[in-house]
């Protein structure tokens, strides 16, 4: 089916994966996304698309704005997903000290990204789908268009971002711009920590024209092709990613090499095995701390892209926060609870992907573990419903604060929770754990409503 080794190897592992699963775990894999992506519908239409209750004529700018922000954070996602795949993923290790064909990894790494994030797309569709029972298909077919753009875009330009930030790296003609931004980070790090930047402000761009022209798209109007602009892009880009891999893959791994070695030669030894969260240890009950320091450390390490969209999350729930709008603390409250969810996700994928050399030199105490892990987790899952409790407070008072901080602790204490009981499944535990907890998380938003929150 396939001319290239990589991608006919994928399809076997795969088809083999699917003839082996038993009838409940393809009901499981199918099933339970739809019946998240089910839950989740009123509370996007009630938090994000209040705007189809006014005429229908005064959508389009607002349809704009809900299309645009959504295709941005699908980027985001993407970017920082392909990151690990491409510059600091578990196959680099491996494959580096092999004559691989560097282009062809770079394609098999799009192919795995494109694939999932249609998922996304799929969902996104159903979420926006009110648009269409409100009177204006055409306007919904054009945002599910755009989407679909944005996926085609995404994938590319993600690559090539990375793989052009490795060649930056090296460049010596670069070196003064990256001393300026660097800050207290080595030289080749500032290329790896604003690539990313750079791509979002490319694909940014695109995107904003395209969402512009979702209205114009559905209005039958010329300036409807901005739509689809993205997939040109994408286009345009996707012939520069085999060049740059066979050019800078192989350079990624010295680039990683050159910055890892600068940290390990700070006075402090230890500094650079430390990550995100590790100063907290010290607050953990004594028994329970090796287990605490372990999880942070393997959880920032192999989960960095969810920790990450975490603090996307509470970024957003305090945006949403700051208004004196009466539905703003129903949206903030929305969004850190989506944000503590992403640290329950994080909690069930580190039970996956432990090493094994770690279960086996660090034997699991069955109740100490278990208090190191939801330690962690608490960690990572403070800022999204504190922020969120701030913004409130700010502009709205402190009753309204307390609400927002109550339902995102209630929802952290949820998440955490399920992350500790499904964590032990492994591979079936996040195909528990997120409808379960999209469930209780509607839930207690459907609380936060009852009471007045959602104004």
């Amino acid at each position: 089916m396939f001319r290239d080794p990589y991608l006919r190897v994928a399809w076997r592992e795969t088809n083999r994966k699917w003839r082996a699963a038993s009838a409940a775990d393809m009901a499981q894999q199918l099933g339970f996304p739809l019946l998240a992506v089910l839950v989740l519908l009123p509370l996007v239409r009630r938090t994000f698309l209040a705007f189809l209750d006014d005429p229908a004529d005064t959508w389009d700018p607002r349809v704009v704005e809900v299309v645009f922000r959504a295709n941005l954070l699908a980027l985001s996602v993407v970017v920082l997903d392909l990151y690990e795949q491409v510059v600091r993923g578990r196959e680099r290790a491996v494959l580096q000290i092999l004559p691989v064909n560097p282009a062809a990894v770079a394609r098999l790494a799009g192919v795995r990204a494109f694939v999932g994030l249609h998922r996304w797309v799929a969902g996104g569709a159903v979420l926006l789908f009110p648009i269409a029972l409100g009177g204006r298909p055409g306007l919904w077919v054009a945002s599910v268009l755009s989407a679909w753009a944005c996926a085609w875009m995404a994938v590319p330009l993600g690559i090539a971002g990375h793989l052009l930030a490795i060649r930056v790296a090296e460049w010596e003609a670069a070196g003064p711009l990256l001393d300026l931004i660097r800050g207290g980070n080595p030289r080749a790090q500032a290329a790896l920590l604003y690539g990313p930047g750079a791509t979002l402000l490319v694909g940014g761009a695109a995107l904003r024209l395209s969402a512009e022209g979702v209205p114009a798209l559905a209005g039958g109007a010329v300036a409807g092709w901005l739509v689809v602009l993205p997939v040109a892009v994408g286009a345009a880009v996707a012939f520069s990613v085999a060049p740059l891999a066979r050019l800078a893959w192989f350079r990624g791994s010295a680039v990683i090499s050159e910055i890892d070695a600068r940290y390990a030669a700070l006075e402090d030894p230890t500094e650079a095995l430390r990550v995100y969260l590790e100063w907290a240890v010290r607050f953990v009950p004594e028994r329970a701390r090796v287990y605490a320091l372990a999880d942070l450390r393997h959880g920032w390490r192999a989960r960095r892209t969810l920790l990450s969209l975490q603090w996307v999350a509470a970024v957003l729930a305090f945006g949403l926060g700051w208004t004196t709008d009466p539905g703003g603390p129903f949206r903030a409250a929305a969004m850190a609870a989506a944000g503590v969810a992403l640290v329950g996700a994080v909690g069930v994928g580190m039970d996956v992907d432990e090493p094994g050399w770690l279960r086996l030199s660090l034997p699991r105490h069955p109740t100490w573990s278990r208090v190191g892990r939801a330690a962690a987790l608490v960690g990572w899952a403070l800022p999204a419903p504190v922020l969120a409790a701030v913004g409130v407070g700010l502009r709205r008072g402190a009753a309204d604060a307390a609400l927002v901080l109550g339902t995102g602790a209630a929802a952290a204490v949820v998440a955490i929770t399920a992350s500790l009981l499904f964590g032990p499944l492994r591979e079936r535990g996040m195909r528990v754990y997120v409808p379960l907890v999209t469930v209780a998380v509607a839930g207690l938003l459907a609380g936060f409503a009852a009471v007045g929150g959602a104004g």
